[in-house]
This record gives structure tokens, sequence and C-alpha cells, in this order.
């Protein structure tokens, strides 16, 4: 239904002599009370022609019992509704309008707006054509949407002083929802987030589906950007409602991205180059921001956002050419054995040379590989790199006591069917002994379907591969599942052995992790050792490895060489 009733006489005063805005108000007989500005100039009425009489008397003969059956459900459900009524101008012609209408039970009326559209109704059509409607909620689609938003921002342009804003809304957490649930169950969902949407905007507002579980909301003739932060808090307020899915109650939340027109700074947020979508763009760009900052949330779009997303891509375009060209390596970090300092093997980190931007670091765009997918054949990549340098180095070094060495694995390689027998053709390929592969996975990739990765693990275990479990201490459930895993190291985050040399609380948290290690037959390697006092109480507490600047920053092959032939940390 329409809501906050108690502001219809503000609304009535701003809407109602707005130029542009197709507004009519209605009892609950379907009688006209009151036709806007806009409306009379549109239809060429006068201002008092058609009031008190049935509305359907200016809608064609063939649309009037679709609309009559609209207006009777609206009054005796008290809910929203959105049809097309071809509607007669003064010249008697028919312009074709898609109405946007809501029950307001306090106040016993119906209010409802219309906006034109490039669709083209003709006398056969008594509904909107199913080509801008989607299938599962029965809501505008992004067609019938941008259509709607084209219209607004011409308005804007027009008037110079019109406001609007666009809002992308995400469900978080939907893909856990649906493959849990199912998608039955999931189709459900997003009807019941459909309906819940429809319900906390106005009738001058749409919402649409874009598809998948992301909606949007064309908020217009908005007073300034607090307006829109009303609508954002009912959405949310009406959202953390649980829905009833027949016996299941689902709680979920979502991530809102806006993107405000700016008629005050010129022509909007892209100035004289701005096109009506770049609106959907900058919010869907904005959403993306509120999800990552871990959902149930919103960000307001500003320029800043566009040109990282802008670079962003041309990061990715880029990295998908590194991959093709080769410009990737591997830089080698030691890890070294307490006990007496001497070198066992090394982590393998990619590294990304870039042709106009020198050396990229991990940081970078190893995000951007995982989001793109390309951390798949980077991953390829670099357990084979690594395997045949590692060969040579058995080859080079015939007197040096074998070397290990480890590579991290993402999430997502983690989940690919294919990554087993690939890997074992890698090994074959380059000789390289499955034992002394270490393959390091951190606890999120494993929670992130726990069922699979411990299948795959099991799987690499039966290659003699050796496991690590990676950043250990920094999630929140590893103690719950470790006894599970079938790992063999773990991996003391930095963050702790940071302050092993100064901080009680990470000196006994390290210690208790080292223990635990020790109970469960597992090996404990420290990451982030800078100092021999450091270094010193690991080796007083039974750590067994170590890795950090005190032995070696990461490096190229070359440099890796050398370290083995000098015996680093010896």
């Amino acid at each position: 239904m329409f809501h906050r009733p108690a502001r219809a006489a503000s609304f009535d005063s701003a809407f109602f002599q707005l130029p542009d805005t197709l507004l009519v108000t209605m009892d609950y007989a379907g009688r006209v009370e009151r036709l806007s500005v806009g409306l009379l100039e549109v239809m060429g009425y006068d201002p008092e022609q058609f009031h008190g009489t049935p509305f359907v008397e200016i809608v064609h003969p063939d649309d009037r019992e679709a609309t009559t059956a609209r207006l009777r459900e609206l009054a005796e459900k008290g809910e929203t509704a959105r049809f097309p009524a071809r509607c007669r101008h003064g010249d008697g012609r028919y312009v074709g309008l898609i109405w946007n209408a809501a029950a307001s039970a306090e106040e016993g009326l119906i209010y409802a707006s219309a906006h034109p559209t490039a669709m083209s109704l003709t006398d056969d059509e008594a509904t909107v054509p199913d080509a801008y409607l989607d299938g599962l909620t029965g809501l505008p689609n992004r067609s019938l949407f941008l259509d709607r938003v084209e219209h607004t921002w011409q308005r804007s342009r027009r008037r110079g002083d019109v406001r609007f804003a666009v809002l992308q809304v995400g469900l978080d957490r939907f893909k856990l929802i649906n493959e849990s649930l199912g998608h039955r169950l999931g189709d459900l969902l997003l009807s019941h987030v459909g309906n819940a949407l429809r319900s906390v905007i106005r009738p001058t507002d749409m919402v649409a589906r874009l598809g998948g579980d992301e909606f949007a909301l064309l908020l217009e003739d908005i007073r300034d950007a607090s307006s829109t932060l009303r609508v954002v808090q009912r959405i949310q307020e009406r959202l953390t409602l649980p829905f009833t899915l027949h016996e299941h109650e689902v709680h979920t939340s979502v991530s809102i991205g806006i993107a405000v027109n700016h008629p005050d700074e010129g022509s909007g947020e892209g100035g004289a180059d701005e096109t009506p979508d770049q609106y959907l763009r900058d919010a869907d760009i904005a959403m993306h921001r509120a999800k990552k900052r871990g959902g149930a949330g919103y960000v307001v779009f500003d320029p800043q956002m566009h040109d990282q997303a802008v670079r962003r891509l041309k990061l990715e375009m880029d990295l998908r050419k590194a991959v093709d060209l080769g410009q990737l390596e591997a830089f080698y970090q030691p890890i070294v054995r307490l006990a007496d300092g001497r070198l066992n093997g090394f982590e393998a980190l990619a590294r990304w040379r870039h042709p106009e931007q020198g050396l990229i670091s991990p940081v970078e765009f190893i995000p951007v590989a995982e989001e793109s997918g390309l951390i798949a054949p980077i991953g390829h990549w670099m357990i084979g790199e690594t395997c045949r340098r590692a060969a040579r180095w058995d080859r080079d070094f015939p007197d040096h006591p074998p070397l290990t060495v480890s590579v991290n694995l993402s999430p997502r390689q983690l989940i690919r069917r294919e990554l087993v027998p690939e890997v074992e053709a890698l090994l074959e390929a380059s000789g390289f002994p499955a034992e002394r592969l270490k393959l390091e996975i951190t606890e999120s990739a494993v929670l992130e379907d726990a069922d699979a990765s411990l299948a795959q693990l099991n799987r690499l275990k039966g290659l003699g591969i050796r496991l690590s479990l990676d950043d250990f201490g920094t999630g929140y459930s590893s103690l719950s599942y470790l006894h599970q895993l079938p790992i063999d190291v773990l991996k003391v985050d930095r963050s702790f052995v940071s302050g092993v040399d100064g901080d009680g609380h990470h000196r006994g948290f390290v210690e208790t992790i080292i223990g635990l290690a020790r109970h469960l037959d597992l090996e404990v390697i420290c990451e982030g050792v800078e100092s021999e006092e450091q270094a010193r109480i690991l080796r007083e507490m039974g750590c067994d490895y170590a890795q950090g600047f005190l032995y070696s920053r990461p490096v190229a092959e070359n440099e890796a060489r050398i370290l083995i032939a000098s015996g680093v940390g010896s």
C-alpha cells in the first residue's frame, strides 16, 4: 500500500504542481478527485473537466475491463499495481501510458502516476507486453526500467531542477540460500523481495528486477539525497523481517548502491557526456562496493568509484594479456629450519611484471584474478613453473638436501574438478616428487564448500602431496574442524608472529598453536619473522620452521639459486 499517508498533504502540494508529473487521485469507487498540472497539460484537459467522474471514462474501451479490475483489487486489498491503459487525449486520440497505482487506506484514496513509454501499445494489448516484464516477479525488467529512466533523465535535462535517484539492490548470500533450500524456494524468496520493495516506494516511483538476485528502483522528484536514504532505511527495515518460505524461515539482507543526479551541478554526474544508463551503471558499482564491505549496507556513488572501476577493468584486461604473453613470474621466499638455520624450501609467490607499470603487487592483481576467474590459469601455471624450477634445482645442486616448494591454492582452484588430474600431470611432466610439493590452502577456501573441499583435499593427499593450512589463527572456526582436514602443516599468521617478542597475549597464542600442532602431529611454520629475537623465541617454543624478511624477501629464480648455493640462514 502507499506508505507514509501522514505526509499526503506535502505529497499533494509538491507533486500536483510539477509540470512533468502525471498524477491522478481517485476515491475507492474510481471517481477522479484531482489531476496534476502535468497530466492536464499532456492530456489536453481542463482542471475541472473530469472531477467526480469515473477514471475509466478516459480509458480506451478495450482497456476498461482490465483497468476496472485492477482498481477494484487495489480498493479491496490495499496493495500496489502496475498496468498499461491508453487514455483519451482532449483532441480525441489515445495516448499509451504505463500506470503505477497504490491505495492509501487511511485517506480512502488511490494514487496513480503514469509515464509515457517508447513501447508501442497497440489496440489489442491490454497488458504490458511480456517482453518488458520479468517472468518470475511480474515486475518491469531492465528494458522497461531503462525506458523509464530515460524519460526521467530527459525531463531533468529540460527542467534543470529535477532530482532523481537510481538504486540497485542485491541480495546478500542469495547463492547460499538458493543452493541450500533449492531453486524453487529461491525463486519464491525473489518474489517476496520484489513485493517488499514495491511496498516501500511511492506510486510515482518504479521497482524492477534486473535479473538474478538484483533489483533496481527509480525514485523520481526527490528533494535531496536524504529522501533517498529514507527509502533505503525503509528497505532495510522491511527486509530484516524474516520471510516464511513454506516451512522455512529465511533471514536475508541487501546491499544497496545509490546514484543521484545533481542538476544544480550541471547536467548530472557525467556532465555533458552523460547517458541515462550511466545511473544504473553507477548504482551497480556502488552496490558491489557495499557487498565488498560485508553487505547489509549501502554506498552512495561518487565519480572516484567509476575511475576505480575503469582502472580495475583495465587491470583485468592487462592481466589477461599477461597470462597469454607470459608476463607473470614466480618469486621465491625461503623457509628456514629453526633448529639449525638451514634452508628447507621455498614458498612460491606470483608476481606480475607489467610492461609499462613495472612489478605489480599481488595485493593488487590477485583479487582481480579471483573475481575474473583468471586465478585458475594463473594457479595452474604457478604449480607447473614451480615444480619445473624445483626439479632443476635438484639436478643443479645435487649436494644440497632436497628442498620442498609451497604453492598457494585459491578457493576457486580448490573447487575445480580438473584440479587433481592437472596437478598429477604437472608433477609427471616436471619429474618433481609429489611428497616435496606443498599446496597451501586458507580456512576460507575450505569453508566455502566444506564437503567438496574435504573430498578434493583427500584426493590431493592420495597423490602424495603435502597440505598446509595458511594464515592459521585469523579465522573463526579452525579448531572445530582442524582434526578433519588431511593437512600436514600449520602456518601461523604474521600478525601474531610480529608481536611475539613484546606482547604476552601474542606469545601465548603462538605457543598454544605450536602445542596444538604437536598434539595433532603437524609441522609449524611461522610467517613474518623479522628479527633474531623473534626467531629465538619461536625456536624455544619448539616451532619447526620460519620465513620472513630476517632471511630474505621473495626473490626471482636467479636469486633463489644464489640462496640455495649459499645455504641461506646457516
